[in-house]
């Protein structure tokens, strides 16, 4: 193609110009030809070195891939086991705390029997040194028997103290004490909320023993034990007699107080 393009201008430049001005330009033309053909060549050299350059950055990038890969993989491995070394210290922890608990549990199990089964023999010791009492007091007589029943129901032990109560009457039934015996069964009684058989008790004061010290005692604990069961007619009635017959009492002014509140 260059050598037709130049052979065309030599017969364009031939028609008008001398042949000593077509020789010039001739040799101009193939000077021109000549110097492009070299760089067509040098292009093609570098066209190649440019290829094998290229060859040689993917060769030397695929290389520093693979080096990063390896050692990513070195320190994934790494982890890994790590990580395995971990799981098996948390099992062993877990195991032996799965053990431990186990171990306590069985433990406080065993304790707390052992607890329930001390408390049974305390409460066995307790009424047996319980009966030794009231069996010593029995022989000191009424008086050691209400002093000993009296003991039990302030310690809150209402039960015992109701038994000595009523062993004191069924074996001294003329004694002094009895009236007063009788009051506190139905304290006792009343105590446990227990009313209806407190104020069978108490009434049995008011009948048995009219000129016992505690009768008026007796009369305000029936008004109160018929109030705590919801019959506020029959409390009235017996407040109103507390304070007609005993009006000069503790208990009748009480009474007064009680009778303006219902």
């Amino acid at each position: 193609m260059k050598r037709v393009l130049v052979s065309l201008l030599v017969v364009i430049f031939a028609a008008c110009a001398t042949r000593k001005d077509v020789t010039l330009i001739e040799k101009q033309l193939i000077n021109m030809d000549s110097r492009l053909d070299a760089l067509e060549r040098e292009n093609v050299s570098l066209v190649k070195k440019l290829a094998k350059l290229e060859k040689e950055i993917k060769s030397i990038q695929k290389v520093d891939f693979l080096v990063q890969l390896g050692d990513v993989q070195t320190n994934l491995n790494r982890l890994n086991g790590r990580l395995e070394e971990d799981r098996y210290k948390l099992k062993k922890l877990r195991d032996e705390f799965n053990a431990y608990k186990y171990e306590t549990e069985a433990f406080s199990a065993r304790l707390s029997s052992l607890e329930d089964k001390l408390k049974d023999l305390e409460r066995l010791l307790e009424e047996q040194r319980e009966k030794l009492r009231a069996t010593e007091f029995k022989l000191k007589g009424p008086k050691g028997i209400y002093n000993e029943a009296l003991r039990l129901y302030k310690k809150g032990k209402y039960k015992n103290a109701r038994e000595l109560f009523k062993e004191l009457l069924k074996t001294y039934p003329k004694s002094s004490l009895a009236g007063n015996a009788q009051f506190w069964i139905g304290e006792t009684y009343f105590c446990e909320k227990r009313f209806e058989e407190a104020i069978l008790a108490y009434q049995k004061v008011i009948k048995k023993y009219p000129k016992n010290i505690k009768v008026p005692g007796a009369l305000l604990k029936q008004a109160l034990s018929f109030e705590l069961l919801g019959d506020k007619a029959t409390a009235k009635v017996l407040l109103r007699q507390l304070i007609r017959e005993y009006p000069k009492t503790k208990q009748a002014k009480i009474a007064k107080r009680k009778l303006s509140n219902l």
